[in-house]
């Protein structure tokens, strides 16, 4: 089970315990349209060691009933007063290509609290590297110094987009690569026998991407 004090043990990057403010930056805004993914691209490395990133321990924690036993939230007082602003995380799976999953909870401080379900890759690249120990001197008297564009490895968490599910979403789960959303049809009547269930196939567009088998 998760707990803040897990979360911040660092020695490997988990799919399933991400700092809930990288996510929440990478979330579009609900004023927003999902058509537009604003920042993409955010690095994981001592994600919760960085000061952009600080949340401290008694402002995330693990969900204590059977619903949210698997969310992460991060929660803080919000400009209407005394109630709190939230923004919740579940970790669902992996579809094609290694493609992360989240179920994702996002409030404000007021009564709505909106529902999508996001799509990352987690990957590593390279990013530049200065060298300021060693330098030489120009044939111009100049300080010459190397910055090397690929010289450091880095770990990033990769958006590759975001769909709104509703405020009336009962349950989210994968079958295989699909998606199955369960859906109050009332949301003042919610009954076991008033769910619907609808089905997200995912699959690519571009017949030339292929498709890595497990």
């Amino acid at each position: 089970m998760f707990c803040s004090h897990n979360l911040h043990a660092e020695n490997k990057i988990d799919p399933k315990e991400i700092n809930p403010l990288i996510l929440e930056k990478l979330s579009v805004w609900i004023s927003d349209t999902t058509n537009f993914d604003d920042i993409v691209a955010i690095q994981l490395d001592k994600q919760f060691d960085r000061n952009r990133f600080f949340i401290g321990g008694d402002r995330i924690y693990c969900g204590d009933n059977e619903e949210k036993k698997n969310c992460i939230t991060y929660s803080e007082r919000s400009e209407y007063g005394d109630t709190r602003a939230f923004f919740s995380y579940s970790y669902v799976g992996t579809i094609h290509n290694d493609i992360h999953v989240y179920r994702i909870f996002e409030n404000g401080g007021g009564s709505l609290t909106s529902r999508t379900i996001m799509f990352v890759r987690i990957v590593k690249d390279f990013g530049l590297d200065i060298d300021y120990s060693t330098s030489s001197k120009s044939e111009n008297d100049e300080d010459e110094y190397n910055l090397y564009l690929d010289g450091r490895e880095r770990h990033l968490v990769y958006k590759v987009g975001e769909i709104s599910v509703g405020y009336n979403e009962k349950f989210l789960k994968l079958d295989g690569n699909d998606i199955v959303i369960g859906h109050y049809k009332s949301k003042y009547d919610p009954l076991e026998d008033t769910i619907k269930v609808s089905r997200i196939i995912t699959k690519f567009k571009d017949n030339n991407i292929m498709v890595i088998e497990e």
